[in-house]
């Protein structure tokens, strides 16, 4: 065992700080063990941040040391307990009443991996051994101070919950963001994908039915008190830790969940981080979808989730295919879409005929003018390589296209927000071409679901997209 005076030696060797005499104010320089398993998170601002709990043979109670940095490869994913640390230039402030280390990009750090023995027969490696040495056996004692025991979470799934007002840490995917009447809240609707499963039977009579049910059941997760909340900072895709939230029974076997950011009587006090798609957690939920075999288009250029029992086919296959109504599923890239501004991809449309009202304010078929609303009305035009001029035209409309798009329709000329969220999602697709470009570049292959149809007084078959939805990661 590392004696008090054999620890100051080293210490002054290194040129390091024991923790008991850490200050704030002062920088310093740190050579410590990391008590708890760490992973990598992305802050609200989109810096990279990296919590490491701190102890040494001197210390009393452990030290937080924040570790951020601008881009994601200064700093490691993940970080176990026992992993030895130096630290050198370290800020020291007083946040709560106790010291803690903040750490910026510039900071050297280095990590010991000290699974093989000493790295080195240097200083730095002879003292990462003992401090390693020392750990391992103080947290072996039955005895050990309670402060040297790594913390453990509640982290569950939400497969996992099954108890009322039970508080719980969660990683999820966000599938909806649904802005609350109050400037306090925000609406989430989340997946982890525990309980995705693949229908055993689907009739090809239900159209609901035909959406491939990934999620089979989602997490509605209220976010209260969070006055910092920017609605544009969580999106759909987005992959999100929560910590501290609360279970909520519905009486109907299902659960919500609240976090509070603010500590009460009725909430021990939460925070929400967005992390980066390559977090180890996030794969996990990204290896689930795998797991499921949905969603996969070629060379996984783009997602979408489409009814995985409908024939795969070929652009030229349904262009010979003259059976009315029938559909079909294929991949295929955007090659071109009208209207030529995304702006006008929405537009007042008859409720009793679907049909573009005019500029007269009336329908331009019925001639109607009580019974406008604002609806998607677009079209793209589909191209992929099984033949010569494999290209097919494909309207997107209503309440397929608002599945499609997974938000509603709005004034894309005037919603400036909502104009952004337009061009996220069609960014899953392709590239907006600038002034002078074309409309569409560097297309994704995408995997896409279309019905057949031949309209009133027309002998044209025509086509339009239903079934389809874009999973944004």
């Amino acid at each position: 065992m590392m004696g008090d005076d054999e620890y100051e030696r080293m210490s002054r060797e290194t040129k390091t700080t024991c923790i008991r005499d850490v200050r704030a104010g002062n920088r310093v320089a740190l050579f410590a063990v990391v008590r708890d398993d760490s992973t990598r998170k992305r802050t609200k601002t989109g810096d990279s941040n990296l919590s490491l709990m701190l102890v040494d043979p001197s210390a009393e109670s452990p030290i937080r040391s924040n570790c951020f940095a601008r881009t994601a490869t200064d700093l490691p994913e993940t970080v176990l307990s026992g992993t030895v640390v130096k630290i050198e230039d370290a800020r020291i402030q007083e946040f709560n009443g106790k010291p803690q280390a903040v750490i910026y990009a510039g900071t050297k750090m280095r990590f010991f991996d000290l699974s093989r023995g000493i790295l080195e027969d240097s200083v730095d490696g002879q003292y990462a051994t003992m401090l390693s040495e020392w750990f391992r056996k103080r947290t072996a004692e039955p005895a050990a101070s309670s402060f040297l025991q790594p913390s453990r979470r509640n982290v569950l799934t939400i497969s996992e919950i099954q108890e009322n007002r039970v508080f719980f840490d969660l990683y999820a995917q966000v599938m909806h963001v649904i802005p609350g009447a109050r400037d306090d809240r925000l609406i989430l609707h989340v997946s982890d994908f525990t309980l995705a499963k693949t229908p055993p039977a689907i009739s090809d009579d239900d159209e609901k039915a035909l959406l491939y049910p990934v999620a089979d059941r989602l997490l509605k997760v209220t976010i209260w008190d969070d006055f910092s909340i920017d609605p544009s900072a969580l999106v759909r895709g987005n992959f999100v830790y929560f910590r501290n939230l609360q279970s909520q029974a519905q009486g109907n076997g299902a659960f919500d969940a609240v976090l509070h950011n603010e500590r009460s009587e009725r909430s021990i006090g939460g925070k929400w981080t967005l992390l980066d798609h390559t977090h180890v957690e996030a794969a996990k939920i990204r290896k689930r979808v795998e797991y499921l075999q949905i969603n996969k288009n070629r060379n996984d250029d783009a997602i979408t989730r489409t009814p995985m029992h409908v024939t795969k086919v070929s652009i030229k296959d349904i262009l010979q295919t003259e059976q009315v109504p029938t559909r079909f599923r294929f991949e295929a890239k955007v090659v071109d879409h009208l209207p030529i501004r995304i702006e006008d991809f929405a537009r007042v449309l008859c409720g009793y005929c679907d049909s573009s009202y005019g500029s007269d304010g009336k329908c331009s078929e019925c001639h109607g003018s009580d019974t406008g609303s604002l609806g998607f009305m677009f079209s793209f035009l589909l191209g992929d390589d099984s033949g010569y001029d494999s290209f097919l035209p494909v309207v997107v409309s209503g309440t397929d296209a608002m599945s499609f798009l997974s938000f509603d329709p709005a004034d894309f000329k005037r919603d400036v927000v909502a104009l952004n969220k337009l061009r996220d999602a069609l960014g899953s697709l392709f590239t907006i071409g600038g002034p002078g470009q074309p409309r569409v570049m560097d297309a994704k292959r995408t995997m896409f679901c279309v019905q057949s149809f031949r309209p009133e007084k027309d002998t044209v078959v025509r086509y339009k997209l239903i079934a389809t939805e874009l999973v944004w990661y």
